[in-house]
């Protein structure tokens, strides 16, 4: 039997105790058997880290790393749990999110495949009591039909969900997610960007719905309308310090951004 492949899978927590039991245990009932489950725990006022703690006492994959403070977003817990991954590969997972128990094995099978390093998937919307929620159709066609997944179309839309990714960790390198304030809750599409522009002919994406992602429904609104203003710092951000991106390029970029932005919601 040929050895699988360790995979560092780098899961944060903070306050997650409704949902970190669903998640971590769709960790380790993967299909995909070789890996290591870092949970870095933000230092959380609830039961999340008890729940925790449980679970590994019975399984040893899991690797527990606790903050002396809150660090205020994932990208600083993220970061700490990337340092100690000792996989070839490293995948992430918010703690309220679920895996279908064959993604990572899947995902190896599909970067080897293709000859890349980089692979996001499509995921399944559900609420909080795991229910699914339905997609826009129009949409849904616009993204399936008219919608390549490369680094031009990365900078109109971020169609990389963070909870689906895994990469090996030779691309990753020595990049990481930008702890800086203005950048959380958009950490991931900073280093999205950074990685599809450096290697986007080694970054793949799996038509296949292999995340549930949840989506807890407090102000639909106000929730999309502050996700935007995030993407958009974000990417600016991003194009202004790149030498690469002329300001008529940025701006150009930007206005189709928010044109897009107004008439198709995810």
């Amino acid at each position: 039997m040929i050895k699988q492949e360790l995979v560092s899978v780098v899961m944060p927590i903070y306050n997650a105790e409704d949902f970190v039991k669903l998640s971590v245990e769709s960790v380790l009932q993967q299909t995909h058997r070789e890996l290591e489950l870092i949970v870095v725990d933000d230092f959380s006022s609830d039961r999340s880290l008890n729940i925790v703690s449980n679970i590994s006492k019975v399984d040893k994959r899991v690797k527990i790393i606790k903050l002396s403070k809150n660090s205020g977003g994932p990208a600083h817990p993220r970061n700490i749990g990337i340092s100690q991954a000792s996989g070839k590969y490293v995948a992430f997972i918010d703690s309220d999110d679920v895996w279908k128990k064959d993604k990572i094995k899947l995902q190896i099978d599909f970067l080897k495949k293709n000859n890349c390093d980089f692979c996001s998937t499509d995921v399944a919307n559900i609420d909080a009591n795991g229910n699914k929620i339905r997609s826009n159709i129009l949409v849904s066609i616009v993204k399936n039909y008219f919608f390549t997944r490369s680094f031009k179309t990365l900078l109109l839309s971020n169609f990389v969900n963070l909870s689906s990714v895994l990469l090996s960790k030779e691309m990753l390198g020595k990049e990481k997610f930008n702890e800086e304030k203005n950048l959380v809750a958009s950490e991931d599409y900073y280093l999205w960007l950074t990685l599809y522009n450096k290697f986007e002919n080694r970054c793949i994406f799996l038509d296949k719905k292999l995340v549930d992602y949840r989506i807890v429904e407090e102000s639909l609104s106000f929730n999309f309308s502050k996700q935007n203003i995030r993407s958009l710092y974000c990417l600016t951000k991003y194009l202004l310090e790149h030498e690469e991106s002329s300001r008529f390029k940025t701006l150009s970029i930007l206005f189709l951004y928010l044109f897009l932005k107004t008439f198709m919601r995810k």
